[in-house]
Formats: C-alpha cells, sequence, structure tokens
C-alpha cells in the first residue's frame, strides 16, 4: 500500500486577520517523531525559507513530545503545521492542506514490518502470540496504522499478537535490534534515516 508523503505541511483555516496581525510572527509547529534537539535542526532551514518568502518571521515551535504537540494543534496555537496524514483528517475543519514535502527523495511512503534476519519470521501468521512495537502510538499513520491493515489482510486481529509501542519509528527498529519484540511497524524509509 502507497501512501502520499508521511508529511504534511498545513496553514490554519482559521488565522488572525492579516491586516492586524501583518508584522507579528507565524508560528509553524512540527509533528515530534525525532528527538527535539534534531528537530530543531532539520526544521529550522524550512522556517526561515518560509519567512523569507511569506516576508514574515516563522519561528519554529518544537515539542518534546505528542500529547503537547498535539494540544497546540487542537488549541490552534500554530499558524503552519508539519505532521502525518491521519493528523490531518482530525483536525481538517482548522487546517487546510497547502503543500506536502518529499523525504529522502521521495513523496510517498510505505507500511513495513522489520524483522531480524536471524528471526527465522519469514510471514505474518509467524507474529501470532508474539510482540511487535510500533513506531508511535496507535494513531501513528505509517507504522501501526497501515501495518496494522497488513495484519488484517494476513488473518490476523489486534488481539493475536503483543502490541508494544515506541516513542518513534527509529526507536521501535533500535528496539527490534536488540530483541525487545519479535518484529517492528515502522516506514519504509525508516533504515535510511541517520
Amino acid at each position: 500500500m502507497r501512501i502520499v508523503s508521511l508529511l504534511w505541511l498545513v496553514v490554519t483555516a482559521a488565522a488572525a486577520p492579516a491586516v492586524e496581525a501583518a508584522e507579528e510572527p507565524l508560528s509553524m509547529g512540527v509533528f515530534p517523531r525525532r528527538s527535539y534537539a534534531e528537530t530543531a535542526k532539520l526544521f529550522a532551514p524550512m522556517a526561515d525559507y518560509l519567512g523569507a518568502r511569506l516576508g514574515r518571521k516563522v519561528n519554529l515551535v518544537t515539542s518534546r513530545n505528542f500529547e503537547s504537540f498535539w494540544t497546540a494543534v487542537t488549541e490552534q496555537r500554530y499558524d503552519i503545521v508539519h505532521y502525518n496524514q491521519y493528523h490531518y483528517i482530525r483536525s481538517a475543519r482548522t487546517y487546510q492542506v497547502i503543500a506536502h514535502i518529499e523525504e529522502l527523495g521521495k513523496s510517498t511512503i510505505a507500511g513495513a514490518l522489520y524483522v531480524r534476519k536471524d528471526s527465522g519470521i519469514t510471514n505474518l501468521a509467524q507474529l501470532r502470540g508474539r510482540a511487535v512495537i510500533f513506531g508511535g502510538g496507535e494513531d501513528a499513520m505509517i507504522s501501526y496504522v497501515a501495518n496494522r491493515y497488513q495484519f488484517l489482510q494476513a488473518g490476523l486481529r489486534k488481539d493475536d499478537f503483543k502490541s508494544l509501542f515506541a516513542v518513534n519509528p527509529p526507536n521501535a527498529i533500535l528496539a527490534l535490534s536488540r530483541r525487545q519484540a519479535a518484529a517492528a511497524g515502522a516506514g519504509d524509509g525508516v533504515l535510511e534515516l541517520p
């Protein structure tokens, strides 16, 4: 299953009138799927670029965890927000898509289930009764939602395996490498991340 870009750039539809706040900086929130410091480093150039293009300062706002990020989204504290498709669906009444980005040279992403080469696991049925660690929570579009669909297609229900959750997809892969689960759910490009 292919899904259009994991991350979306959206702008609030209910922004303050431009005439009144033309000089005030815009805030750009970024979905915290990487560490706080790495997110700031990776997205500062985008904030600077957008600020230059818009003729208005764009302040990058990073969150240490998903809960604080999502609270800011629901309270409409961001003028611009960068997140995945599922989060956009949940907030489509107050935000609208204006662009999507490419990551690692691709504009699409697919769910992928990873196992260790030495595990002997060659099909999804072998994960019955075993632990699978997913990057993010149950609302992680690619790591969880797309991969759960693969399980359903293979005839495995949610209670047929034990679901564990890592903070993000790279941490799910690290947990798998440390034998903390039999498989890891992430996106197909996670192994290309530093």
